[in-house]
């Protein structure tokens, strides 16, 4: 209860004045006073504490409320986020087609959860940021859609520019291939507008990619017709159409092309022209009414053979106004040289189905070439007699004056290598290089000359033994029992007659004369050409003996070395043990040299003389790893350099003697080299090398020179 204060000692001094009044200092709460307000106000309080609860619990809920919106919110960033990570993974079109997804799932994401909220107070809360992070993420994705459109686009310009570039290689034609220059122009173009670049840099971009594209087609053509290849390089070139790199590169590849098959393919070209004349003599016609086709045989390579030596010596091309002519055009011609004034005395015109030229055994030709054929040498034979050509006699061929035809009635017979001068077969394949190349490099012509010769030498080797095989029929025959005593005899023998009609003239002249005596050997010639048909040296001189016009020998040595030549010609090597050696190397040996008969015969060639070196010091052959490395060596690829540089470089380095790389056994030498070896073996044995042993001497002293000598 309330205590009243007492204070039972007077606290107040005496005054002067009068005494004050007695007053006790009781405030109303003593009284209880307190307890009435209290009362009073006993009902406002528990309002205001019922407010104070109110307040209480919607602070709980606001708190509740924003930690909803908070763990939400962060579901949502991660959630979100995730989405991203995925969708910046995706490049090129594959984000641009995934834009709207990526978008379209971070709204999902956004609801999804929104919709999961407890009370709308908490979704607007979530609601104030969530937007926020959702456009975030959706404007991260446009910014990585928009970059991969672009990146997409460029890729796409690049792709069709590499395609277009690779397609041009194979264009079939110009204007194929226009199209593909066409389409790097407009690729090109976008990919410069995409990257920025201003209009010079995409010009010169443009240029870099036609220019490869332009290379590509050249590299191409090189594989299949490296001459036609030279010729896209040089127009390539001199227009400015190729980079600098890419020049440097096709020219180097082009080159490499042109040494080995370009030279060859001139090579077989001029082969081509003596094999089949239809195309020569075609090329050659005044007009395109000129027809080669059914041209007789005989008569067209005389006319090759012919034409390629005037052409060489004058520098000049034949004509031919006329050449093979069907007997409706014959009978048209004759009766219109009938209508004219002095009729055909005066125009001369063969009577329809016998003219020459129905035959394909005739032609008119341009007066400078008729003048050629008409000049005679000391022993008054004519140039046309020496190409089994002649003109019409008396006045009929004065007043024709070039018309030639085959001369004679001899059977047909397939015109021989040595029936073409070889300096007229060689310049051949040199103006065909010439013809389609005016440029060519120096050493291209080397190489043609080189090639050329060499196949002009096969060739004569090969008419030789032809020849040496129907001489031999007849031989035998000749030796047989009841031997035939006349030339009418004896092409009453099977198989004889097609053997003496292959034979040239002056073989069927010298075995006439023998068939009905046959002649004593003369002991003294068997030895001498037994003896130099058994020794290196010898061998090339017995090869070139005349075995058929040799008085000396019977018929029947005649036959015996007659087939020994041949059997000297086809070989490859002198040395038997050669072949032992080769079998056990041949594993070593690349298949493309393996398929290559001329390859095989100078990998032989290379091997004897290192095999020849060895045993000359060793004074045994080699064995096991010492073999295993010769042949190893003489396959093995080598740069070499050119001209004099071959004689000082140690080892060889730099350009190969034709421009490329090759093997060591195929390695040709160059003209200085072929000219020295040639003189050493004329100067120690009388006879000229062919280019087959200069070129196996060449490689023996490349093959010492590389690795010494052995020790």
């Amino acid at each position: 209860m309330v205590q009243v204060p007492y204070q039972p000692v007077p606290d107040v001094s005496p005054q002067p004045r009068s005494p004050p009044r007695l007053a006790v200092n009781a405030p109303p709460a003593a009284f209880g006073s307190t307890i009435a307000q209290a009362i009073e106000h006993l009902g406002s309080t528990e309002e205001q504490v019922g407010g104070e609860l109110a307040t209480r619990a919607v602070a709980m809920q606001q708190l509740r409320n924003e930690t909803e919106a908070t763990d939400a919110l962060s579901t949502l960033e991660r959630q979100s986020g995730d989405l991203r990570v995925k969708y910046l993974d995706s490049r090129g079109k594959n984000a641009v087609d995934g834009y709207a997804g990526f978008r379209d799932s971070n709204d999902q994401l956004r609801q999804q959860i929104r919709d999961g909220m407890s009370n709308p107070a908490a979704a607007k809360m979530f609601d104030h940021t969530a937007l926020s992070v959702t456009n975030r993420a959706i404007i991260a994705g446009a910014d990585h859609a928009a970059s991969q459109n672009r990146q997409a686009a460029a890729t796409s310009a690049t792709t069709a520019i590499e395609a277009a570039q690779d397609s041009a290689a194979y264009a079939a034609d110009d204007n194929e291939f226009a199209g593909h220059l066409r389409t790097i122009q407009g690729r090109t173009q976008q990919f410069g507008d995409l990257a920025g670049m201003d209009a010079d840099s995409i010009a010169q971009l443009t240029f870099k990619n036609q220019s490869k594209a332009i290379a590509n087609r050249i590299d191409n053509t090189a594989r299949t017709d490296p001459v036609a290849a030279r010729k896209m390089l040089d127009e390539s070139i001199e227009s400015g159409k190729l980079h600098g790199q890419d020049r440097d590169r096709v020219e180097s590849f082009v080159h490499s092309h042109l040494m080995s098959t370009g030279a060859r393919s001139f090579v077989d070209k001029n082969q081509k022209n003596f094999d089949d004349p239809e195309t020569f003599l075609a090329r050659r016609g005044l007009s395109a009414d000129v027809r080669s086709r059914g041209v007789d045989q005989q008569f067209g390579q005389n006319m090759v053979a012919a034409i390629t030596a005037y052409e060489r010596s004058t520098g000049q091309t034949a004509k031919i106004d006329s050449l093979v002519r069907t007997y409706e055009e014959q009978a048209e011609i004759r009766a219109r040289h009938e209508a004219m004034p002095g009729g055909v005395f005066a125009h001369p015109a063969a009577q329809p189905g016998t003219s020459r030229h129905e035959f394909g055994q005739a032609a008119d030709v341009d007066s400078g070439f008729a003048n050629w054929l008409k000049q005679s040498d000391a022993q008054g034979q004519t140039t046309a007699a020496k190409y089994g050509l002649e003109f019409l006699s008396g006045g009929v061929g004065q007043r024709d004056p070039n018309h030639v035809q085959l001369s004679g009635g001899a059977p047909l017979r397939r015109v021989r290598a040595y029936d073409i001068p070889e300096k007229d077969y060689v310049e051949g394949a040199v103006g065909q290089m010439r013809s389609a190349l005016p440029n060519a490099p120096p050493e291209m012509e080397e190489r043609v000359r080189q090639e050329a010769t060499q196949l002009y030498n096969r060739n004569f080797q090969y008419d030789r033994q032809q020849d040496q095989a129907n001489v031999s029929t007849i031989l035998e025959t000749l030796n047989g029992q009841n031997a035939p005593t006349t030339v009418g005899d004896l092409l009453k023998v099977p198989g004889a007659a097609g053997a003496w009609n292959q034979l040239p003239a002056k073989m069927q002249e010298q075995l006439t004369r023998q068939i009905t005596k046959n002649p004593i050997t003369d002991i003294n010639e068997r030895f001498r050409l037994a003896g130099e048909s058994t020794h290196d040296e010898g061998i090339p001189k017995f090869l070139e003996e005349d075995i058929v016009g040799n008085p000396k020998l019977s018929l029947a040595d005649k036959k015996h070395f007659g087939d020994l030549q041949n059997r000297l010609r086809q070989k490859s090597i002198a040395d038997p043990s050669v072949t032992l050696f080769f079998n056990q190397v041949k594993h070593q040996i690349p298949d493309d040299v393996l398929q290559d008969k001329d390859s095989v015969n100078k990998f032989r060639g290379a091997l004897q003389e290192q095999l020849k070196l060895y045993e000359g010091v060793y004074k045994t052959l080699p064995k096991g790893q010492d073999l295993q490395d010769m042949a190893s060596r003489l396959v093995g690829e080598l740069s070499l350099p050119y001209g004099e540089d071959l004689k000082k470089a140690t080892p060889y380095t730099g350009e190969w003697v034709f421009g490329h790389k090759g093997r060591l056994f195929d390695v040709g030498p160059p003209s200085e080299e072929y000219s020295d070896i040639e003189q050493r073996v004329m100067k120690r044995s009388g006879i000229k090398p062919t280019p087959e042993q200069v070129q196996q001497i060449f490689t023996g002293e490349l093959y010492q020179k590389l690795y010494g000598k052995p020790k």
